[in-house]
């Protein structure tokens, strides 16, 4: 039993040096080159969500501004309905205010990693699938050119 258990910790505490490990089928450029594909494709991803984030709060901080703009102004709405206090008002103000500025900026830097993360990852799986050279392939041959598609 001692000695199972003396397995499965040693498996636990080296397995992520065995997953730093670079595959065999790749050469250190390669390995390289898949990392950055891999990175960028997350922050596509997550420029994605944050766009998409991003213009959903600004939908909500606009309709809390228009809110308060039709309840502040409108006379025949206030007098149909509750009458709403100035503090209220002013807190819908502040609030709409705020997620309009986070939606915006949240779009903005939503928008800019999904188009650097794209056309990096773009760019790095072409190289990838491109020509190579390579000066010291093996142990007989004085260079190699390779073209993968």
């Amino acid at each position: 039993m001692k000695k199972l258990l003396a397995l499965i910790a040693s498996l636990i505490l080296f397995s992520p040096l065995f997953a730093q490990v670079a595959p065999r089928g790749y050469s250190p450029q390669e390995h390289l080159y898949v990392k950055k594909v891999i990175s960028y494709d997350k922050m596509k991803r997550g420029g994605i969500g944050l766009a998409i984030s991003g213009t959903i709060i600004t939908g909500i901080g606009s309709f809390l501004l228009v809110d308060y703009v039709n309840k502040s102004v409108n006379e025949y709405y206030n007098d149909f309905y509750n009458n709403y206090t100035d503090e209220q008002l002013e807190f819908q103000r502040l609030m709409g205010i705020a997620a309009t500025t986070l939606g915006i900026t949240a779009l903005g830097g939503g928008i800019t990693l999904w188009v650097i993360g794209s056309s990096k990852s773009r760019s790095y799986s072409d190289k990838l699938n491109s020509l190579s050279f390579n000066l010291s392939p093996g142990h007989n041959q004085q260079f190699s050119l390779a073209y993968r598609f």
